[in-house]
């Protein structure tokens, strides 16, 4: 159950960045404001879509949910790599379209991959223990980021430490199922 917490507070504390300083990120490659924000409602729409998509197909998927879990922050840590290159409106939309549907995505496998790891028998311990984790993580995280920016008056700082995190929370979330299988996983011993 730590590797699942720590996995998510890392994962967390870069989660909540592209929404709260992509507009001024936007303005800093010379997208108005207005675009900007036309570009984050683009976000809102793609993570629906991802929460769509993953409640119609979450429960008939042939592998273990945690995989797609990584997945998908295999692909928000491209993502935000990407925002090093990205110097256009079109290549925002394309970010903010993949980052926003894996977010949907990520949002709503959260309990289900917290249930599917340690059962309905701990569920509630390890359900209040990841809300809790997240919650101080996402709080915690833009401020990382704006700091950043306010000692670099750049992003890229931010955007590296944000791809770092989620690479280094996938990496922790794969180790979950084998360590599982290593310790001959028993829900109500091991929670």
């Amino acid at each position: 159950m730590w590797l699942w917490i720590v996995g998510n507070v890392l994962a967390y504390l870069s989660l909540l960045f592209p929404f709260v300083n992509m507009i001024k990120f936007m303005t800093t490659i010379g997208i108005p404001e207005l675009r900007g924000a036309f570009a984050l409602t683009i976000m809102g729409i793609a993570d629906l879509l991802g929460r769509i998509t993953t409640s119609l197909v979450g429960d008939r998927l042939p592998f273990h949910v945690i995989y797609l879990y990584c997945l998908s922050y295999v692909v928000m840590a491209l993502s935000i790599f990407s925002l090093l290159l990205i110097t256009s409106f079109s290549g925002m939309v394309i970010f903010v379209s993949g980052f926003g549907f894996c977010t949907g995505v990520i949002n709503s496998l959260l309990f289900k991959a917290c249930m599917d790891l340690f059962g309905m028998e701990i569920l509630p311990e390890a359900w209040t223990l990841t809300d809790v984790a997240s919650g101080l993580a996402v709080m915690v995280g833009p401020s990382i980021a704006g700091v950043t920016y306010d000692h670099t008056q750049s992003f890229r700082v931010a955007f590296y430490i944000g791809g770092g995190l989620y690479i280094l929370a996938t990496l922790i979330f794969l180790c979950i199922p084998r360590v599982q299988k290593r310790k001959i996983w028993n829900r109500r011993v091991y929670g």
